[in-house]
């Protein structure tokens, strides 16, 4: 039996999250709610939220919203017993992620869409952390000034620049983060134009190197973290893990793949009762901190 499901968000990304989750076979979508709970205004979408929450066949919803706009929703879903997916962006303050954390319930699971996690073995990541543990991300790609209305961006930048770097970092910097633990400060320049570089530094002294653009029509996604006996590499569709023995190589899922594990992860958790293992909203604190670094006024 499926899994009665609604979406929640506005744009592009709720549409793809709720088609996403009808081709997954784990979800029967039952409402697609276009609008945002926490500011829209809205006496119709408020109703319409009402009946989310109130409807027994709905057991799952997927939050496509801003991260400053995630709190509320999110936390009302959970107090309706709720299973809850939040669509690539963690809430825009460490404030906000404990607050919801404390929220949440060890048999109603609570993940996040960020798949490049499922690219890790779990109970066997590759690379520890430590003072002598230092890497390099590496991220190119173009995005049109007419992308900036995407929602998902409206709360991470002060201009659609800032928003549009900080979006196609989230995901590798939280993939740093299940690798080098939670930073303590990141300093990055340039986000304004839309180029930057600077560096991220980790509780155990490691380092790591950044550099974004999102100007360039040459695309590229290459994270690498090594310490004295190992190292990770992701390099476009290639994941490589070395030791001092043997390299390991070999070719990722696509990103649609991949974002059908997560699905499927969240199903399983669900019907289990537990959190999802790679995919929970816990292993986010880290990227909840780079993302109170990087905008320290939330």
């Amino acid at each position: 039996m499926r899994i009665g499901t609604a979406v929640v968000g506005r744009g592009p990304a709720a549409r793809r999250m709720a088609e996403g989750l009808r081709r997954s076979g784990a979800y029967e979508v039952l409402s697609l709610l276009e609008g945002c709970p926490a500011g829209d205004g809205s006496e119709l979408t408020e109703r319409r939220w009402r009946s989310v929450l109130s409807r027994p066949d709905v057991d799952f919803v997927a939050l496509c919203l801003p991260p400053a706009d995630l709190l509320e929703p999110a936390s009302a879903v959970l107090a309706a017993n709720k299973a809850v997916l939040l669509d690539g962006l963690v809430p825009a303050s460490l404030t906000e992620f404990d607050a919801l954390s404390a929220r949440q319930s060890a048999d109603t699971p609570l993940g996040v869409m960020l798949p490049l996690r499922m690219l890790l073995d779990a109970g066997q990541w590759p690379v520890g952390s430590s003072p002598v543990t230092c890497g390099s991300l590496e991220l190119s790609r173009f995005v049109p000034e007419a992308s900036h209305d995407d929602p998902l961006w409206a709360s991470t930048g002060r201009s659609w620049q800032e928003g549009a770097v900080v979006a196609l970092l989230a995901p590798y910097l939280d993939l740093a983060c299940q690798l080098l633990g939670e930073p303590v400060a990141i300093r990055l320049d340039g986000v304004e134009r839309g180029t930057a570089a600077g560096s991220a530094r980790f509780t155990s002294g490691a380092q790591l190197s950044i550099a974004v653009t999102i100007n360039s029509v040459n695309p590229v996604q290459r994270l690498e973290v090594l310490d004295a006996e190992r190292r990770f590499t992701l390099d476009g569709g290639t994941l490589r893990i070395s030791d001092r023995s043997t390299t390991r190589t070999r070719k990722t899922p696509t990103m649609s793949e991949l974002h059908m594990a997560v699905y499927h992860e969240m199903a399983d958790a669900l019907l289990a009762g537990r959190q999802p293992e790679k995919s929970a909203f816990a292993l986010s604190r880290g990227l909840a901190t780079a993302m109170t670094l990087l905008n320290p006024s939330t």
